[in-house]
């Protein structure tokens, strides 16, 4: 239901990176192109009891799935110039622990 907003709003505010905008551009408008032919195979179903329709309606509604994650996936291209570190500050840490691997 909140796709739509989502979907908007990470075009508008994700950092200018041309890769990243390219890529969300195009899941996004396979995302949406895909609901005309779920809805089509949905109406056939259930309305007009197409034997098969139920199945490339559930194709099309993971490929959703997919997309959707896809979309959400791209993220990692905004966050490759960061570099997370966690650094004991006050000195609690006692060091290498002898039964891990280096």
């Amino acid at each position: 239901m909140a796709t739509l907003p989502w979907t908007l709003g990470c075009l508008a505010l994700s950092p200018r990176n041309p890769t990243s905008v390219k890529y969300r551009k195009i899941l996004a408008g396979a995302f949406f192109g895909t609901l005309i032919p779920l809805l089509y195979f949905f109406i056939q179903h259930k309305v007009h009891k197409v034997p098969g329709a139920y199945t490339t309606y559930a194709f099309f509604e993971w490929s959703l799935v997919l997309l959707d994650v896809a979309f959400d996936a791209v993220t990692a291209m905004d966050f490759e110039g960061f570099e997370l570190v966690v650094k004991d500050v006050r000195g609690t840490s006692r060091g290498y622990v002898q039964w891990l691997p280096k």
